[in-house]
């Protein structure tokens, strides 16, 4: 029986070690550094916070305990914020450090502007690591529906380790070995939802939502082949797929700053203070990657100027799809 370990018990996190514990085929164990949280899933086998009106398999292994975690696994799942992905690492690093990973956390470190397979190995840990994203929405991955996900790695035993954990779900996995463009797919996507948050609350319209998303999504390919994506990568379900989800549901936290942004700064900034916006974040790191490595983007500009107030949304026609080149370097 394969023992796997996820650390971090956000929504997504335990949205998958429900799911792979259902056929009991595995042995599933979750990691929170939180007392709360380990204490509201071990007494009550719930968090309705984060997956309301689920109950957890009572077979699910919770602990505060990273070596009671880490003995006997045969493959992390890394589920905490982007951020602090490094500082978990380090953790596991000094423990067992040739664990192969699956990375489920989006973002990339604002501090150096590595994507999160590139903080794996910065840390000193040697195992094979790879990505798992897509149009996929906790609750959703909780109740087994048909789901989409995009596997990306090198390593081939990783793959079928993965493919071993879904074969009894209704999910499809397709593989890609873009770590790079899997990375940046699900930094970006976030970005956007907030623009089309913002996008939508203005105009209201189903049919302006597509136009606009269309021209956002042509830009959004353009940064990433300059940042070394594949083209095959933007229409995964990592790629398209999951910008699609993101950016058109009103239940995404960024989707909703972005509506907040054009109906009340004020309502905006209490939301991004309360709870976590990712899109800011990803835009946060990506200007400043973009900076480093002497490009601009017409959405980063525009994000940046609707961010700081200095433009409203009425002005998107003046940055969104107005060039053929629109990502171009500055020196």
């Amino acid at each position: 029986m394969m023992k796997v370990t996820i650390l971090g018990s956000g929504a997504f996190g335990l949205a998958l070690a429900q799911l792979w514990q259902q056929d009991k085929v595995q042995e599933v164990w979750v990691w929170t550094p939180f007392t709360e949280e380990y204490s509201q899933i071990t007494t009550h086998h719930c968090v309705p916070a984060l997956l309301p009106d689920i109950m957890l398999s009572h077979d699910l292994h919770i602990t505060m305990d990273l070596v009671e975690a880490l003995a006997s696994c045969d493959l992390l799942v890394v589920a905490v914020p982007s951020q602090v992905v490094r500082s978990t690492l380090k953790q596991v690093q000094t423990i067992y450090p040739k664990l192969p990973t699956i990375i489920v956390s989006k973002g990339i470190e604002i501090h150096t502007g590595y994507c999160l397979h590139q903080v794996y190995q910065d840390v000193g840990m040697q195992g094979a690591v790879g990505y798992l994203a897509g149009p996929t929405f906790a609750i959703d991955v909780v109740q087994n529906v048909p789901l989409g996900f995009t596997l990306a790695t090198t390593d081939e035993f990783l793959v079928e380790q993965v493919q071993t954990l879904f074969a009894k779900t209704n999910s499809s996995i397709e593989v890609t070995s873009d770590l790079m463009g899997v990375a940046y797919c699900s930094t970006i996507k976030n970005m956007l939802a907030i623009l089309t948050g913002a996008i939508h609350t203005r105009f209201v319209n189903n049919s302006t939502d597509m136009y606009y998303f269309t021209k956002l999504y042509q830009e959004a390919c353009c940064l990433l082949l300059s940042l070394g994506a594949e083209a095959a990568t933007m229409t995964s379900f990592a790629g398209l797929g999951d910008m699609l989800l993101t950016c058109h549901s009103a239940t995404s936290r960024n989707y909703h700053y972005g509506s907040l942004l054009v109906t009340d700064r004020n309502k905006a900034r209490e939301f991004a203070k309360e709870m976590t916006v990712e899109g800011l974040e990803a835009f946060t790191a990506l200007q400043a990657l973009l900076i480093k490595q002497k490009l601009t983007s017409p959405v980063i500009s525009f994000l940046k100027g609707l961010l700081d107030n200095s433009i409203s949304i009425d002005e998107i026609d003046h940055y969104i799809g107005v060039t053929d080149g629109s990502l171009f370097r500055t020196d």
